[in-house]
């Protein structure tokens, strides 16, 4: 009897979004008490659907226009706490279309004017209900993306609390075109053996044990490049560095080439195209401790981690021309200087021996 009950249900009953992260409304047109009615959501679904809020009341209100009649919802009476909701949470407002004790259970009535649709009625009357579906989570939170891994997490309904269930995990590539789907209790997952570069839609939907599925909420993610590899520094100076290094498995991507010194005096960026394998940086400060990186970016703005290489540029030195050069000023001067001291002193020189022979003279005549 069961059996033919759910056969009947799934097929004549409609599914309707209650609202992100509140799963689907389902009515069921078995006529039962409140209690029974919870039982059998229960048991197929999550539990009586609930609007703990005013908006998520409108919602539901818009989503059982199309119908006509009363349903049981979550929402029953129990002494000392009031009006309360099957998720244990209190009724914050007034939904009432006319207020009475005469009734410890709430139902929905469609065929109301205005706004006000809830009427409180006695828990043993018999009468249509609308279950609440997997709730799928809130949202997909990825908390680490590799070349060929991802990391990602995901909160538990909170409605769902007391339900048993798994998450429907599943991804397609863009490029490939190929979905990939498991089942899993947990609420993070690593999922590897992807594609460097390409882009993936994740979903994780809710599934109850009868099969039962949520909506699904989705996230994507491009993955990493493969960085560079074997990068090194081929030369160095004084104000410039050559570094080269090899695409690895990457196809077809930009360099991007970017170089700051450690004090913050100098920094710049280079965009080398594909196929490139090395690069000249030129204008440094001399003996300067510099960090350079490079970096695989792909036209589709896929990025890999930057390979940093640390360097300190030679002490700024001459070449002899260079020397020459900048110093002619100074060597002329001193070589005038040199030819006037060699001049003054050859002068001098003159004058001594011309002293000299004048005084031998006056001594021979003096003798004689």
């Amino acid at each position: 009897m069961l059996f033919q009950a759910t056969i009947w249900v799934l097929c004549h009953s409609a599914w309707w979004p209650v609202g992100h992260g509140h799963g689907q409304l389902i009515p069921v047109w078995r006529l039962l008490s409140w209690q029974q009615a919870r039982q059998y959501c229960q048991m197929h679904f999550v539990d009586l659907v609930v609007a703990n809020t005013e908006e998520q009341l409108c919602t539901l209100l818009e989503n059982v226009e199309r119908e006509t009649g009363s349903f049981w919802i979550g929402l029953h009476y129990r002494e000392p706490s009031g009006w309360n909701w099957v998720d244990g949470k209190a009724l914050t407002y007034s939904p009432w279309y006319r207020p009475s004790r005469h009734g410890d259970c709430g139902t929905i009535e469609t065929s109301l004017m205005g706004a006000q649709k809830l009427l409180p009625r006695i828990c043993m009357e018999k009468r249509p209900f609308l279950c609440q579906g997997p709730v799928p989570p809130l949202e997909i939170e990825v908390s680490f993306v590799g070349t060929a891994c991802v990391s990602l997490s995901w909160p538990r309904p909170a409605p769902m609390q007391g339900v048993q269930y798994s998450f429907n995990v599943s991804y397609i590539s863009a490029s490939q075109g190929s979905r990939t789907s498991y089942l899993s209790n947990s609420s993070s997952t690593v999922i590897c053996d992807l594609t460097a570069g390409d882009t993936y839609n994740f979903s994780v939907s809710t599934v109850m044990r009868r099969a039962t599925q949520s909506d699904p909420v989705s996230v994507s993610v491009l993955m990493r490049l493969d960085p560079p590899v074997n990068v090194m520094v081929e030369s160095i100076s004084s104000n410039s560095v050559t570094l080269s290094w090899s695409s690895g498995t990457n196809k077809s991507c930009l360099y991007n080439v970017s170089y700051y010194s450690l004090d913050g005096s100098d920094s710049g960026f280079s965009v080398r195209p594909e196929h490139s394998s090395h690069v000249t940086i030129g204008n440094l400060w001399s003996h300067t401790e510099y960090i350079v990186s490079v970096m695989a970016v792909s036209l589709s703005g896929a990025q890999s981690v930057p390979v940093t290489v640390f360097l300190l540029t030679c002490s700024y030195s001459m070449t002899l021309a260079a020397i020459i050069s900048h110093s002619m000023p100074f060597v002329s001067f001193m070589l005038i200087l040199w030819l006037l001291y060699q001049i003054f002193k050859t002068t001098k020189n003159d004058d001594s021996r011309l002293c000299s022979r004048e005084t031998m003279v006056d001594l021979i005549h003096q003798s004689s």
